[in-house]
């Protein structure tokens, strides 16, 4: 099993932590830059905020913990700590020593924790009014109840705002989804900024919620997706769902077509992109609420579709790559 990764600038660093932890303790230790495998595959990452220059060309890791050595000055550590944030926003921090205790825990719990990797989706209409939305909120929820940090973009500048989908007491609650919303400060940032926060923030699950427009933004995100689930009545538009599949099929990127019926329309667009159908969007789900809202309702066939998605993505994404 993977053990939990000492990122460090010196030898002293490495020396300062392990004082202070468990003496039989088991880390891999690295001086320097880490490679992207010892990177994903660490259950636990503990960087020293100096060393973090090395990994700026990295993913986020969903379970970093910064560590700021005592040893250094007060200004000199704010510095590296205010870098450390501005590549990996909401990361943990631990002074050091005082935090030893906390930092203690969480490596015991890494060590024999059996943590799933990371699983990043994207979610496209084949045409207006498909829900595709609704079934990225419903992906979102089904993350955080299987009790796993999750992430949801909304990266659809013709969207109506994905907070207006999502039951109450979701958002920003104790365990709830980091929503991040097409905005002002979104345009502002660039048609790269959905790829860019995919990257930078730290979840288990990711979740975009992506535009049938698919610019140059939208598909470099797309291409950062494991897969794409494309949600289509493709019997009421079956021209622009076959386009948004000929525009992601043209950028290699994997993903699978989910329709509301096994209309021979389907079948038609199924046979021609040697596409996965992996389920049917349920009809008027118990958890969508009159006003567009998806509340999490145990066993209800939205949510409970939701869950089976995210488990079978990597399988998924191997049999739209071939």
């Amino acid at each position: 099993m993977p053990r939990p990764l000492l990122l460090a600038w010196g030898q002293d660093f490495v020396d300062e932590v392990l004082d202070h932890l468990d003496p039989d303790v088991d880390l891999d230790v690295t001086l320097g830059a880490p490679t992207p495998d010892q990177w994903r595959q660490a259950p636990l990452v503990l960087a020293d905020t100096r060393a973090l220059a090395g990994t700026h060309h990295l993913p986020a890791h969903a379970h970093l913990v910064l560590i700021l050595s005592g040893s250094l000055a007060s200004e000199r550590a704010a510095r590296h700590l205010a870098s450390a944030r501005e590549v990996f926003p909401g990361v943990d921090v631990h002074a050091w020593p005082n935090g030893a205790d906390a930092v203690r825990t969480l490596v015991a719990a890494a060590s024999v924790a059996d943590r799933r990797p990371e699983v990043r989706v994207g979610v496209i209409g084949g045409h207006g009014g498909a829900g595709a939305t609704t079934l990225a909120v419903a992906l979102a929820m089904a993350g955080i109840h299987d009790g796993r940090r999750t992430l949801l973009i909304d990266a659809d500048p013709l969207g109506g705002g994905i907070h207006q989908r999502i039951g109450p007491g979701v958002v920003n609650a104790p365990g709830g989804l980091h929503v991040v919303e097409w905005d002002e400060p979104s345009r502002v940032a660039g048609q790269d900024w959905p790829a860019r926060t995919l990257a930078q923030v730290a979840a288990e699950v990711k979740v975009v919620n992506l535009s049938r427009a698919l610019d140059a933004g939208q598909l470099a995100a797309a291409a950062m997706c494991d897969l794409v689930f494309v949600v289509a009545a493709a019997e009421r538009n079956e021209r622009a769902t076959r386009r948004v599949l000929c525009e992601l099929t043209e950028s290699g990127i994997p993903f699978a077509l989910m329709p509301f019926t096994r209309h021979p329309v389907v079948e038609y667009l199924v046979a021609d992109f040697a596409t996965p159908t992996p389920g049917q969007i349920p009809f008027h789900p118990r958890s969508l609420n009159a006003d567009g809202r998806v509340q999490y309702l145990p066993g209800c066939p939205l949510l409970t579709l939701a869950g089976e998605l995210l488990a079978e993505v990597p399988a998924l994404a191997a049999a739209a790559a071939v």
